[in-house]
């Protein structure tokens, strides 16, 4: 992946596939994220994950060498970039927190009322998989909520 793709519209996903075909959500995306894959860049790695369109979907692609460029000649791109660094630092961040700290049940709560709009148009098995939890555990939680 030598480019950066930017997520005008719609819903997608990073994930991992293992070796028996299990996938496992590392990120679901919507208006405004970005697809990358830094290792890629940095490292010259081939990317550990894919990506896909969860929605109908509309992408803007840049080369990451000419991100890179432009954010060195242009104060703005410059700030952009930043700025998209910094927000996927405290997703992941918060991810990792709420991983780590809360239950299920508290993640999937926080889940649909920082993302509403996404909870509401991806399927259940990708926010169980990006959650942590299995499909059966998300069905209960959300029995127990009243939401089913």
């Amino acid at each position: 992946m030598s480019s950066v793709y930017f997520l005008l519209d719609g819903y997608g996903r990073y994930f991992y596939l293992d070796e028996k075909g299990n996938e496992r959500n590392k990120s679901l995306l919507q208006k405004g994220g970005a697809f990358s894959c830094l290792s890629c860049y940095l490292e010259e790695q081939p990317s550990p994950f894919s990506t896909q369109a969860l929605t109908d979907s509309v992408i803007a692609e840049i080369r990451y060498a000419d991100l890179v460029t432009l954010s060195e000649k242009n104060l703005n791109w410059g700030r952009f970039v930043r700025k998209i660094y910094e927000q996927l630092v405290l997703k992941k961040e918060k991810r990792e927190a709420a991983l780590l700290q809360l239950s299920a049940k508290e993640r999937y709560l926080r889940f649909i009322t920082e993302n509403q709009p996404l909870s509401r148009s991806v399927a259940l098995r990708h926010i169980a998989m990006y959650l942590g939890i299995t499909d059966v555990s998300l069905s209960r939680i959300r029995k127990e909520l009243g939401l089913t």
